[in-house]
């Protein structure tokens, strides 16, 4: 056995946006050691597909966003491009207190996007149709710092477009508060829009374009686990360690950044990827960059559950004209939103059972989830019984928790991120943060991002290669 120079590369996470980083490692630097190392027992972080009642569910997300290219470019390099499928159907609908409506025709994030889409919206009152389209004659272009969602959508389209659209769409997705969560960070393109031109309606629908075809949402048919068992098989080269905590991360003179693990374990790195929610990522870059620390812990998060409920579809036929439902805050169910799972996704479920997967979290702390599980599954069957006019129970039902699972982009949360990013330039070259907490949540917002800070460990010189044995 011998002892020769070659460098090496820690990824400390094995979510999705870890197992990017490595991937792009072991692409970029084939000769380098490439060690992941992931705190719980398994890969995939929020990816995880499970089977349930006979059905194929997923504890996170269901699926990605299909128009970013970067995204079908990897799927084919993983050769998943061929087993990606698209929704059964896709179709929200909000409730407003007595009943289930739909989104205007033509919407991003909610915000209808012409003119016959606002006044055919149901779910806004006669004078909040009309005030939707006060966007078209008002003021000009958003200056200025970042500024609230809540804020510029209540001056652009009353506040109607922001209780009865937006708001039930953030709380879904992102368990949100319009009012604190910042336009430029988690609505990029409505942020883009708005200060682009004079009308932000406009310049949505010119964004959307008129000639794009195809699905607007994809996911291997058997899962999105399918993604994850792709990128730890491309990762053949590279060292993948579970249930390994990382406890410290510091530097010396002979070598770039030493990795120190639960089980007293120091690895030498040149380079290290911290793939981590961010107050996790700020416990250990204190021991390297003091600097980024406060910035890091910053970064604001919620929780949610995921209560997935099986009915015999002879108890509870569920909607066939839609995908799922959201709930504006001021609507007080407990539920913020679900999906008609087994109408959305119907090749993962059998014909006798509907399967509803529910959501329960809004942003700050959500008293519901200081229940118990059956008080969240018996919280769950009574609004859903409430939406479908049922008094059916489920024949079996699981919950998963997310705590602290979504992070909250408050106002200025860019601006936090690029000084995070400086100051480890700065003070830690060599160590860099990605994953949800940062510049997206999406999965391909995540892949992406675990790839830039691969590029940009790989970009910082080291001080010396590392000694390790072959």
């Amino acid at each position: 056995m011998t002892q020769h120079p070659r460098a090496r590369y820690v990824v400390v996470g094995g979510g999705i946006t870890g197992l990017a980083a490595a991937y792009e490692l072991s692409r970029a630097a084939e000769d380098a050691e490439i060690i992941v190392l992931e705190s719980s027992e398994r890969l995939g972080g929020k990816l995880h597909t499970q089977e349930f009642a006979g059905a194929r569910i997923e504890a996170g997300a269901d699926s990605f966003l299909a128009r970013d290219p970067a995204m079908l470019e990897l799927m084919d390099e993983l050769d998943l491009k061929d087993q990606l499928v698209a929704p059964s159907i896709f179709s929200g609908q909000v409730w407003d207190g007595e009943r289930l409506y739909g989104l205007p025709t033509r919407n991003v994030m909610g915000i209808p996007i012409t003119i016959g889409a606002a006044l055919g919206t149901k779910g806004l009152s006669p004078r909040g149709r009309v005030r939707a389209l006060g966007d078209l004659v008002l003021f000009g272009p958003l200056k200025g710092p970042d500024a609230s969602v809540g804020d510029v959508l209540t001056r652009r389209f009353g506040r109607e477009v922001l209780d009865a659209l937006v708001d039930p769409l953030l709380a879904g997705t992102r368990a949100g508060d319009p009012n604190r969560m910042s336009l430029a960070a988690a609505l990029p393109q409505v942020n883009a829009a708005a200060r682009r031109g004079r009308s932000v309606m406009r310049g949505l629908r010119r964004a959307a374009g008129g000639g794009r075809s195809g699905p607007l949402f994809l996911a291997p048919k058997d899962g999105m686990s399918t993604i994850v068992e792709a990128f730890a098989n491309a990762l053949e080269g590279a060292k993948v360690q579970t249930a390994t905590r990382v406890t410290r991360l510091s530097s010396d003179q002979d070598h770039d950044y030493n990795v120190t693990t639960e089980f007293g374990e120091t690895l030498q790195a040149n380079g290290v990827v911290l793939a981590l929610p961010a107050t996790e990522g700020a416990r250990l870059v204190s021991g390297v960059c003091p600097e980024a620390a406060p910035a890091l812990n910053s970064i604001a998060r919620a929780s949610v559950a995921v209560i997935t409920l099986a009915y015999p579809v002879a108890d509870l036929t569920l909607p066939q004209d839609a995908s799922g439902f959201l709930v504006p805050t001021s609507a007080g169910l407990t539920l913020s939103a679900g999906t008609w799972w087994s109408t959305k996704w119907r090749h993962t479920t059998p014909s006798d059972t509907s399967v509803v997967r529910c959501f329960i979290g809004r942003a700050g702390r959500d008293p519901a989830l200081q229940q118990t599980d059956e008080a969240l599954i018996h919280a769950a069957t009574r609004e859903i019984g409430l939406l479908l006019r049922s008094s059916a129970l489920p024949s079996d039902a699981v919950v998963t928790r997310w705590v602290d699972g979504l992070p909250q982009y408050e106002v200025g949360h860019l601006d936090t991120v690029s000084a995070i990013e400086s100051a480890l330039e700065r003070g830690a070259p060599g160590v860099a943060v990605a994953g949800a907490d940062f510049r997206g949540s999406g999965v391909p917002d995540c892949i992406a991002q675990g790839r830039r800070a691969a590029t940009a460990v790989l970009r910082a010189a080291p001080r010396g290669q590392v000694k390790v044995t072959t």
